[in-house]
């Protein structure tokens, strides 16, 4: 769900074309914002604090090389879309432990400020690096794919998730056994 956007954002950043790498960001902001964060149970909380924190270095890493670059001023929106990056900052912070602090460098970059590594407790925003790494932690057959289909998987699997999740093989609140859907 948010692992292939990220994956295109990395795929433009790698080919230097921060323009589009941005316009994939406004979309992943915007939805995230309109759909409440919905994806931030997609693991024990580790997964998404490192999720948590490669959204954000991208979001810095392109909006400083399109500063750098001097095309931020050609993105009509940019303090709209960064403002709302900021909120889906805060947002993320606010589910557990804050992980992140690019809310304060996006802040930065928008009032014309430098905003150093070195300012900072929680980040580094080297994108690139980034990505490498949490895609060989979390990502073993690379980014997005269908490793979590459950669609693939054959009756008795479902049946040995749906055990070791808590189900059991009696009736659910439906009347409905985990034996009769599987």
């Amino acid at each position: 769900m948010v692992d292939m956007p990220t994956k295109t954002v990395k795929k433009a950043a790698s080919k230097k074309k921060y323009r589009a790498a941005f316009q994939h960001l406004e979309g992943l902001t915007i939805w995230n914002i309109d759909d409440g964060l919905t994806w931030s149970g997609i693991d024990d909380g580790e997964r998404f604090d490192a999720l948590s924190k490669l959204i954000g270095a991208a979001l810095v890493f392109i909006t400083r090389n399109l500063d750098d670059r001097d095309e931020l001023k050609d993105i009509p929106n940019f303090k709209f879309v960064l403002e709302k990056a900021m909120e889906m900052g805060d947002l993320m912070n606010s589910i557990g432990d804050p992980v992140s602090n690019f809310p304060e460098a996006l802040e930065a970059l928008i009032q014309g400020e430098d905003y150093e590594e070195e300012d900072s407790e929680m980040d580094c925003y080297d994108f690139l690096d980034m990505y490498k790494d949490y895609e060989s932690t979390y990502c073993s057959d690379g980014m997005g794919g269908d490793e979590f289909d459950l669609s693939k998987l054959k009756p008795d699997e479902l049946k040995a998730i749906a055990n070791n999740s808590g189900f059991s093989d009696g009736d659910d609140e439906e009347g409905t056994s985990v034996g009769e859907i599987l």
